[in-house]
């Protein structure tokens, strides 16, 4: 048995890149280990 991805999934999975790249999650995440929750919770 093939698990493959369809053209739906990969697409999602793009549309879910574009979106925390531009959220700058990196950030988002340093932030909320040195106590500043506002931006992960607004994420």
């Amino acid at each position: 048995m093939r698990f493959l991805l369809d053209d739906e999934q990969r697409e999602f999975a793009r549309s879910l890149d574009a979106l925390l790249t531009a959220a700058d999650t990196p950030a988002v995440v340093r932030g909320w280990a040195a106590g500043d929750h506002g931006p992960g919770l607004t994420l």
